[in-house]
């Protein structure tokens, strides 16, 4: 169920039925009568709610007619839920064995649903360092990428370290990306790219914008340094490197001169520190094995056959 038609292309695309709630998709009791109309004709044996922007009321009303698991790190008191999913490497775990129960609970970002191609079972830390992996994510407003990629030219001239950039379709500077790419052979810009583990997996350095991309590098397990992009992203890229999953270079925002620096420091560090790296995508591949998507189906499979065998 989607609540307007923004995402009707991509669910076409992949051939998926879907209905329409016709909604406000920040505002969710303005389509709860349409669910729930739904719900009761097409009697599902679970409904995954993933959505920012429920609340306890709105789940608790579906609850009424259907088995809700409800997948998100807002910290929600639903005791009605069948299963809750929160990934985040900042929830308080102290805060749902208090108001949960019988729900069943899987939290931290071991189960990150991850696309299928991040359900890697073996990774290699290449000792020398040969490709270097860039990404900011979302329209790249302030020219991360462009900035970046500027300063890690040095190693394409004296390493010949290739840098491979990859930029969405809303990145404001493509044509910049482009333009740079043209001037040096060892400077790939990759947009919009589908096979975001194989390019990963070639690469022996990342330098991220914190976010769903350092779950993805973790599968995958490639050294990661990152900075933040925004007041969200701090917290959970501070709690990254406090975990010694990633190094941290500060925010974007604030101080662009100086996380630049940070990231230029730890590149030239991480290259000649063959140990470090093979230290941290142990680390990294312990907190995130690519198989969270799996642990979250055997986890329904049991609640649903629980409820079959009673």
């Amino acid at each position: 169920m989607i609540a307007d038609e923004a995402s009707i292309s991509i669910l076409e695309k992949y051939q998926l039925d879907y209905f329409l709630i016709d909604a406000k998709w920040d505002i969710c009791e303005s389509g709860i009568a349409e669910t729930l109309r739904i719900l009761t004709a097409e009697k599902p044996d679970m409904l995954i709610v993933d959505s920012y922007y429920v609340d306890e009321k709105y789940l608790a009303e579906l609850s009424k007619v259907v088995k809700v698991a409800y997948l998100g790190s807002k910290e929600i008191t639903c005791p009605q839920l069948s299963l809750l999913i929160n990934y985040s490497n900042l929830l308080d775990k102290d805060f749902y064995k208090t108001n949960y129960n019988e729900t069943v609970l899987l939290l931290g970002p071991k189960y990150s649903p991850l696309r299928k191609q991040f359900d890697i079972d073996d990774t290699t830390v290449r000792e020398c360092v040969k490709n270097i992996f860039v990404s900011v994510g979302g329209s790249d407003t302030f020219g991360v990428t462009l900035s970046i990629l500027k300063r890690l030219m040095q190693y394409t001239a004296k390493l010949c370290i290739n840098i491979i950039v990859v930029a969405g379709a809303m990145n404001r500077y493509i044509s910049e990306l482009k333009e740079v790419e043209s001037t040096d052979r060892c400077i790939y810009v990759l947009v919009n790219a589908n096979n975001m583990a194989e390019i990963m997996l070639g690469c022996d350095l990342a330098v991220s914008a914190a976010g769903t991309t350092i779950n993805e590098l973790c599968a995958c397990g490639v050294p990661t340094i990152c900075f933040a992009i925004s007041k969200e992203q701090e917290e959970q890229a501070k709690q990254y490197e406090k975990e010694n999953v990633a190094f941290y270079c500060g925010s974007f925002v604030d101080e662009p001169d100086m996380v630049l620096d940070k990231i230029i420091l730890n590149v030239d560090m991480l290259l000649h520190d063959y140990e470090r790296r093979i230290d941290m995508a142990k680390i990294m591949r312990d907190l995130i094995d690519g198989k969270g998507c799996s642990l979250i189906a055997d986890h329904i499979h049991e609640i649903l056959d629980g409820e079959r065998n009673t």
